[in-house]
C-alpha cells in the first residue's frame, strides 16, 4: 500500500484524499485539479471491467459506435442477432 508518511496537507477531491508535501502544492492542485491529477483514480485492489450497452432507434449509428468503442477500448463486440442465432433452436 503507498501510505504516505506525511499527511499534513491533504486535499478532498471527489471522492479521494490526496496528500502533498506543502500548503502551496494543495492551493495550486485545488485551483486545477485536472491539470494534476492525471492518474488513474480508481482503487487498485479491484478490478474494472467496462460493459457498454448501445441502444437506439433503427439507423441511429448504434453499430459504427460499437465499432468505434471496440476500437478504442479493446473492448469485445456482440450482436443480439449473432447470440439468438447461436443459443435459440431454429424452429
Amino acid at each position: 500500500m503507498d501510505i504516505p508518511f506525511i499527511r499534513e496537507h491533504p486535499l478532498l477531491y471527489r471522492d479521494r484524499i490526496y496528500y502533498f508535501e506543502t500548503s502551496e502544492e494543495v492551493e495550486k492542485v485545488a485551483k486545477e485539479p485536472l491539470r494534476y491529477l492525471v492518474e488513474k483514480c480508481y482503487p487498485k485492489d479491484i478490478t474494472v471491467k467496462a460493459v457498454v450497452f448501445v441502444i437506439g432507434s433503427p439507423k441511429t449509428g448504434k453499430s459504427t459506435l460499437a465499432k468505434l468503442i471496440e476500437s478504442k477500448l479493446g473492448l469485445v463486440r456482440i450482436k443480439l442477432s449473432t447470440i439468438i442465432e447461436e443459443y435459440v433452436p431454429q424452429h
